[in-house]
């Protein structure tokens, strides 16, 4: 089967309500109020490139400090054209754009081994992998040929469901600076009381909340100003679209 990762990963997230970053107002991934639940529905080109560069937008919050995504997942975003966006993905293809956001992950720090775990990635997909650089959601070892599978909904919710939230504020020795930072050997370039923006709440607040402190949303929203767009639509047809 494609990976006992990605082969059953639709059946382990049915009930997958994913991170909160997936219902952020920078990086909301559901056009309604909550996830779809046609987990077995094929996943389309558009959708896999709404879901890729939303993730971006939230590691370039999520980890600002430390040049947000970077610039692997920076070109690969802008490559993404506004074509082809009905067409079926494989899980070949699936890997390929999904394993950017992984090396970003293990160049920070951050495992997702136990998440990885909580939604239904088989251990011994996970203990498989012990000592790579790099731990990603799928079968290291399956046949080549297998790339070629279809993808569905609940397999994309499954590799897209990383959440670093929690894991950047921990400061374990009380510096002020939280550990994954003190591990890169950065400090904390942005002071507590910090408004780049100007609209009343503080850099660290917005980025805690996922909103853009460098853009003053609030007046945004008002006047239909700058908003974050990739240049993409979720074209699907009806039954097997992002609601």
């Amino acid at each position: 089967m494609v990976l006992a990762s990605i082969a059953t990963l639709s059946m382990a997230v049915i009930q997958l309500e994913g991170p909160v970053w997936w219902y952020g107002a920078e990086t909301r991934v559901w056009s309604d109020s909550g996830p779809t639940r046609e987990d077995w529905a094929p996943v389309n080109a558009g959708q896999l490139k709404h879901v890729a560069a939303q993730a971006k937008r939230y590691l370039d919050l999520r980890l600002a400090p430390a040049g947000g995504a970077g610039s692997e997942i920076d070109a690969l975003v802008e490559s993404f054209e506004n074509v082809d966006n009905f067409a079926p993905i494989n899980v070949g293809q699936l890997k390929h754009v999904a394993a950017s956001y992984y090396r970003r992950l293990a160049a920070v720090g951050f495992s997702p081994r136990s998440e990885l775990l909580a939604v239904g990635v088989p251990a011994a997909a996970l203990d498989a992998q012990d000592g790579a650089d790099v731990l990603v959601p799928w079968d290291t070892q399956a046949p080549p040929a297998e790339n070629a599978a279809p993808v569905n909904i609940g397999q994309l919710k499954v590799v897209f469901s990383f959440d670093v939230d929690a894991w950047v504020e921990i400061d374990a020795d009380g510096n002020g600076n939280p550990d994954w930072l003190d591990a890169l050997g950065i400090g904390n370039p942005i002071p507590p009381g910090q408004d780049t923006d100007g609209d009343g709440m503080t850099d660290l607040a917005e980025i805690a909340l996922g909103r853009d402190p460098n853009t003053d949303e609030f007046a945004a929203e008002q006047i239909g100003a700058e908003t974050f767009t990739t240049g993409l639509r979720v074209f699907a047809p009806a039954g097997s679209r992002l609601p």
